[in-house]
């Protein structure tokens, strides 16, 4: 949880530059895209049951990668045939945020970084990118390694015919090894269950909650379940 939490704060803290707008698109010009955003939920519960707290701080976790683009939200894009450009820039660091539609009605989005913050120069460096469907509901997003190439971590969301909402949420280590691996799953009811696990693979915990909040928390030991126990 501290590497995740690190991570996201450099994510929150480069986005948080400033407020400058670009121009509004002309007429002539398609409508720029709707900012993309996905929504997590633990179980709507007030127990201080530290599992309960733990589901829900996981989901908020994952709420806290898809709100930087809602950083670009409030201001107008520059419209260029099907792409849409949002540009902040403030002592000397600019943050660009652009969105393509592509023909099928998706969208492809990329989060670049330029100038020099704490002594260090970036040039058009890609820190954030993704994919969204036509109609929003499924999505893939990678955070990348400040300064590097390498993922650090990375979203993938889909929803089913019944409107079931699952994401995987995995974060990289510097070498590029998986080191934890969260499962989400929101039914429309608001029940749903989170399992987590470590090296991507090895199952340690999952909470299981119903619609009026109350749950059912497990630990594994190797694999075998190794202790369990509930909250209202």
């Amino acid at each position: 949880m501290q590497k995740v939490s690190y991570l996201l704060l450099i994510v929150l803290l480069t986005l948080c530059i400033g407020c400058k707008k670009d121009e509004s698109p002309t007429n002539s010009q398609p409508a720029a895209a709707a900012i993309p955003t996905v929504t997590f939920h633990g179980p709507n519960t007030t127990s201080t049951d530290i599992n309960a707290q733990y589901a829900i701080g996981y989901a908020t976790t994952i709420n806290s990668m898809m709100g930087v683009s809602q950083m670009f939200a409030g201001a107008p894009a520059q419209q260029n045939g099907n792409t849409s450009t949002w540009t902040f820039s403030q002592g000397g660091v600019t943050a660009t945020f652009t969105g393509v539609r592509q023909s099928d009605g998706s969208y492809t989005w990329t989060y670049t970084y330029s100038g020099t913050e704490g002594g260090v120069t970036y040039t058009n460096f890609k820190l954030w990118e993704g994919t969204t469907s036509a109609d929003g509901k499924n999505g893939t997003w990678t955070i990348y390694q400040l300064g590097h190439t390498g993922m650090a971590l990375q979203l993938v969301y889909t929803t089913n015919s019944n409107n079931v909402l699952t994401g995987t949420w995995s974060v990289y280590a510097s070498n590029g090894a998986l080191e934890e691996k969260w499962i989400i799953v929101n039914n429309p009811d608001n029940s749903g269950s989170i399992e987590i696990y470590t090296n991507g693979t090895i199952l340690v915990s999952k909470s299981v909650w119903a619609a009026n909040g109350s749950g059912t928390w497990y630990t594994y030991t190797s694999g075998t379940q190794s202790g369990t126990g509930t909250w209202q």
